[in-house]
Protein backbone atom coordinates (compact mmCIF):
# COMPACT_ATOMS: atom_id res chain seq x y z
CA UNK A 1 0.00 0.00 0.00
CA UNK A 2 1.21 3.51 -0.97
CA UNK A 3 0.68 6.46 0.42
CA UNK A 4 1.68 10.15 -0.08
CA UNK A 5 1.38 12.35 3.82
CA UNK A 6 -0.78 15.46 3.45
CA UNK A 7 1.47 18.01 3.43
CA UNK A 8 0.54 19.58 6.68
CA UNK A 9 1.40 15.93 8.49
CA UNK A 10 4.80 16.10 6.08
CA UNK A 11 5.41 19.26 7.04
CA UNK A 12 4.97 18.86 10.77
CA UNK A 13 6.90 15.53 11.07
CA UNK A 14 9.94 17.43 8.90
CA UNK A 15 9.60 20.57 11.24
CA UNK A 16 9.44 18.67 14.59
CA UNK A 17 12.98 16.44 13.46
CA UNK A 18 14.79 19.83 12.72
CA UNK A 19 13.83 20.64 16.16
CA UNK A 20 15.36 17.64 17.59
CA UNK A 21 18.47 17.68 15.32
CA UNK A 22 18.90 21.32 16.09
CA UNK A 23 18.28 20.30 20.29
CA UNK A 24 21.08 17.71 19.83
CA UNK A 25 23.47 20.10 17.58
CA UNK A 26 23.03 18.03 14.58
CA UNK A 27 23.26 19.89 11.50
CA UNK A 28 21.00 19.69 8.35
CA UNK A 29 22.94 19.14 5.10
CA UNK A 30 23.67 22.45 3.12
CA UNK A 31 21.57 21.39 0.56
CA UNK A 32 18.31 21.19 2.58
CA UNK A 33 16.47 24.84 2.90
CA UNK A 34 13.43 23.52 5.38
CA UNK A 35 10.37 22.35 4.15
CA UNK A 36 9.35 25.46 2.71
CA UNK A 37 12.36 26.49 1.23
CA UNK A 38 14.04 26.71 -2.14
CA UNK A 39 13.45 22.14 -3.26
CA UNK A 40 16.61 20.93 -4.98
CA UNK A 41 15.18 17.42 -4.35
CA UNK A 42 12.92 16.11 -6.74
CA UNK A 43 14.28 18.46 -9.21
CA UNK A 44 13.53 15.96 -12.16
CA UNK A 45 10.04 15.36 -10.33
CA UNK A 46 9.27 19.05 -10.23
CA UNK A 47 10.78 19.81 -13.69
CA UNK A 48 13.33 21.67 -12.71
CA UNK A 49 11.26 24.40 -10.36
CA UNK A 50 13.09 24.96 -6.88
CA UNK A 51 9.40 26.32 -5.68
CA UNK A 52 7.60 23.38 -6.09
CA UNK A 53 6.44 21.10 -2.86
CA UNK A 54 8.94 18.76 -1.71
CA UNK A 55 7.47 14.39 -2.51
CA UNK A 56 7.28 12.90 0.33
CA UNK A 57 5.57 8.95 -0.25
CA UNK A 58 5.64 6.28 2.40
CA UNK A 59 4.65 2.74 1.25
CA UNK A 60 3.57 0.12 3.84
CA UNK A 61 4.96 -3.14 3.40
CA UNK A 62 4.08 -6.10 5.26
CA UNK A 63 7.40 -7.82 6.49
CA UNK A 64 10.84 -6.43 6.55
CA UNK A 65 12.65 -3.31 7.83
CA UNK A 66 12.31 -0.09 7.53
CA UNK A 67 14.34 1.53 4.86
CA UNK A 68 14.82 4.27 2.83
CA UNK A 69 14.89 3.85 -1.18
CA UNK A 70 16.68 6.83 -2.72
CA UNK A 71 18.70 8.55 -5.65
CA UNK A 72 21.26 10.98 -4.47
CA UNK A 73 22.64 13.43 -6.76
CA UNK A 74 25.70 15.79 -6.23
CA UNK A 75 25.98 19.65 -7.27
CA UNK A 76 28.79 21.43 -6.64
CA UNK A 77 27.37 24.49 -4.44
CA UNK A 78 26.87 21.79 -1.64
CA UNK A 79 28.78 19.44 0.26
CA UNK A 80 25.32 17.52 0.93
CA UNK A 81 23.80 15.95 -1.42
CA UNK A 82 20.26 16.10 -2.37
CA UNK A 83 17.62 13.66 -3.28
CA UNK A 84 16.31 12.89 -6.66
CA UNK A 85 13.45 11.08 -5.19
CA UNK A 86 12.75 9.41 -1.78
CA UNK A 87 10.55 7.06 -0.64
CA UNK A 88 9.98 5.66 2.53
CA UNK A 89 8.95 2.13 3.27
CA UNK A 90 7.91 1.04 6.59
CA UNK A 91 6.68 -2.11 7.73
CA UNK A 92 2.94 -2.84 8.81
CA UNK A 93 4.52 -3.86 12.19
CA UNK A 94 5.90 -0.12 12.75
CA UNK A 95 3.51 1.62 11.38
CA UNK A 96 1.51 2.47 14.15
CA UNK A 97 4.21 4.62 16.10
CA UNK A 98 6.01 7.49 14.38
CA UNK A 99 9.35 7.48 15.76
CA UNK A 100 10.87 4.81 12.84
CA UNK A 101 10.01 7.62 10.37
CA UNK A 102 11.52 10.25 12.69
CA UNK A 103 14.39 8.14 12.36
CA UNK A 104 14.19 7.77 8.56
CA UNK A 105 13.39 11.80 8.23
CA UNK A 106 16.84 12.25 10.26
CA UNK A 107 18.94 9.97 7.38
CA UNK A 108 17.07 12.99 4.76
CA UNK A 109 17.92 15.88 6.80
CA UNK A 110 21.14 15.13 8.01
CA UNK A 111 25.14 15.91 6.28
CA UNK A 112 25.31 12.48 3.02
CA UNK A 113 27.17 12.24 -0.34
CA UNK A 114 27.67 9.80 -2.52
CA UNK A 115 30.49 8.59 -1.14
CA UNK A 116 29.49 7.85 2.16
CA UNK A 117 26.14 6.43 1.13
CA UNK A 118 28.57 4.18 -0.71
CA UNK A 119 30.76 3.18 2.61
CA UNK A 120 27.45 3.02 4.49
CA UNK A 121 27.53 -0.21 6.91
CA UNK A 122 24.06 -2.51 7.01
CA UNK A 123 22.43 -4.10 10.02
CA UNK A 124 22.57 -7.31 10.17
CA UNK A 125 21.50 -9.57 12.84
CA UNK A 126 24.94 -9.86 14.86
CA UNK A 127 26.26 -7.82 17.92
CA UNK A 128 29.71 -6.99 16.39
CA UNK A 129 28.00 -5.66 13.58
CA UNK A 130 25.15 -3.73 15.41
CA UNK A 131 27.99 -1.24 17.09
CA UNK A 132 29.61 -0.90 13.77
CA UNK A 133 26.36 0.00 12.49
CA UNK A 134 24.81 2.28 14.99
CA UNK A 135 28.94 3.65 15.69
CA UNK A 136 27.95 5.36 12.32
CA UNK A 137 27.89 9.20 12.44
CA UNK A 138 24.47 8.57 10.32
CA UNK A 139 23.19 5.79 12.42
CA UNK A 140 24.14 7.52 15.71
CA UNK A 141 22.26 11.15 14.90
CA UNK A 142 19.00 9.23 13.69
CA UNK A 143 18.79 6.78 16.50
CA UNK A 144 19.98 9.96 18.92
CA UNK A 145 16.76 11.76 17.21
CA UNK A 146 14.66 9.02 17.28
CA UNK A 147 15.16 8.09 21.16
CA UNK A 148 14.77 12.05 21.81
CA UNK A 149 11.26 11.60 20.11
CA UNK A 150 9.80 8.44 21.94
CA UNK A 151 11.16 10.29 25.14
CA UNK A 152 9.01 12.96 24.13
CA UNK A 153 6.34 11.59 22.49
CA UNK A 154 6.40 7.59 22.74
CA UNK A 155 7.72 6.28 25.58
CA UNK A 156 6.30 2.64 25.65
CA UNK A 157 4.15 2.43 29.23
CA UNK A 158 5.44 -0.89 30.02
CA UNK A 159 8.37 -0.01 30.18
CA UNK A 160 7.80 3.00 32.87
CA UNK A 161 10.01 0.78 35.37
CA UNK A 162 13.26 2.26 33.51
CA UNK A 163 11.87 5.30 32.37
CA UNK A 164 13.95 7.10 35.04
CA UNK A 165 17.44 5.99 34.34
CA UNK A 166 16.44 6.42 30.44
CA UNK A 167 16.14 9.82 30.89
CA UNK A 168 19.40 10.06 32.66
CA UNK A 169 20.91 8.22 30.18
CA UNK A 170 19.50 10.91 27.57
CA UNK A 171 20.39 14.05 29.61
CA UNK A 172 23.93 12.92 29.83
CA UNK A 173 24.04 11.95 26.12
CA UNK A 174 22.74 15.81 24.95
CA UNK A 175 25.59 17.38 26.39
CA UNK A 176 28.35 14.18 26.17
CA UNK A 177 27.77 13.24 22.44
CA UNK A 178 30.39 10.52 23.17
CA UNK A 179 27.77 8.38 25.32
CA UNK A 180 25.50 8.37 22.36
CA UNK A 181 26.30 4.80 20.82
CA UNK A 182 26.53 3.34 24.74
CA UNK A 183 22.44 5.11 25.46
CA UNK A 184 21.71 3.47 21.83
CA UNK A 185 22.92 -0.08 22.74
CA UNK A 186 21.18 0.24 26.20
CA UNK A 187 17.67 1.46 24.24
CA UNK A 188 18.16 -1.66 22.08
CA UNK A 189 18.80 -4.36 25.04
CA UNK A 190 15.61 -2.37 26.96
CA UNK A 191 13.42 -2.81 23.87
CA UNK A 192 12.97 0.99 23.94
CA UNK A 193 13.98 0.71 20.07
Amino acid sequence: MIYRCTRERAKKLVETTEGLMKKASIPLRDSWFGFEGKNYDNLDINKRDLDAAKVFEVEIIRDGKMEILCELEEYSIFSSAVYKWVKFLIPLRLSRTTNPLIHEIVHVLQHNNIALDQSYIQHIKHPDNYIAYISQRSETEAHFVQLMYIRQYEFPIHLEHIRREFEQLMDEALVAPAKRVGLIFYANEKGII
